[in-house]
């Protein structure tokens, strides 16, 4: 007869253990769904990394073809391939476009510097970055240089150029269109902004197809503020 208010409490104990148990894996499922949602929002625009197809609201930013160009001032060179040079970053390229070659710096986003050569830059820079060292900056700056290059040397691209020229340089403003994995068109600025590879603070210019400016300029914004949330490129370091 003892025995059985001990059996009744072994029971209860159990049963609340195994309610423990259960909480506790419903958490961590919760956690790495969570976990898996943010990685989702980064990667969604960047379909390099992903199989997720674009969204309809990043669609309006780049022409699909010559008929959608509704800014005569613009140039459009079908077909570029990337040329070797000491001169590309992670924001400027040397473009071959037919028998030419031409040094193209893009539009609205500075990629960071990947060498110190540049001390006033680098601290305009870092103090973009939410203050992050100097060596997290050209650390970051290498990265995006070897992954804006690596998508213009596997596939072919679309310059669209106003011929604007940066200074008294040989090099000229443009944008670069490429096409994804899965088809869908993007500007290379895009890509650098969601990755957290740019800071969005140069000269822009109305889009190909019309878009205003200060619209293009606001959708970066919205690709930073992800790279931010998620804390990738530049902002992987930022101070608690």
């Amino acid at each position: 007869m003892d025995q059985k208010p001990h059996s009744f409490s072994a029971i209860v104990t159990i049963a609340i253990l195994g309610v423990l148990t259960v909480v506790a894996w419903l958490y961590k499922i919760g956690k790495n769904q969570e976990a898996q949602v943010l990685k989702n929002e980064v990667t969604a625009t960047v379909p390099f990394e992903s199989t997720a197809p674009a969204t309809p609201r990043d669609r309006q930013f780049v022409p699909a073809a010559r008929e959608e160009i509704k800014n005569p001032n613009y140039e459009v060179l079908l077909g570029c391939e990337l040329v070797e040079s000491r001169a590309n970053d992670g924001n400027t390229f040397r473009v071959r476009h037919r028998d030419n070659e031409y040094v193209f710096r893009l539009y609205f986003v500075d990629a960071p510097e990947t060498t110190n050569s540049s001390p006033d830059r680098i601290r305009s820079q870092t103090k973009y970055f939410n203050y992050i060292t100097e060596q997290q900056l050209l650390e970051t700056g290498i990265e995006a240089r070897e992954f804006a290059l690596k998508i213009l040397r596997t596939r072919p691209f679309t310059v669209f150029t106003q011929w604007d020229k940066l200074l008294q340089s040989h090099r000229f403003y443009g944008m670069i269109q490429v096409t994804t994995n899965e088809g869908e068109r993007r500007f290379l600025s895009e890509l650098l902004s969601n990755r957290g590879y740019a800071a969005i603070e140069t000269v822009g210019r109305k889009l190909p197809n019309g878009v205003e400016e200060n619209v293009y300029r606001t959708h970066l914004r919205g690709l930073e503020g992800v790279a931010q949330k998620a804390r990738v490129g530049a902002w992987r370091d930022l101070h608690q």
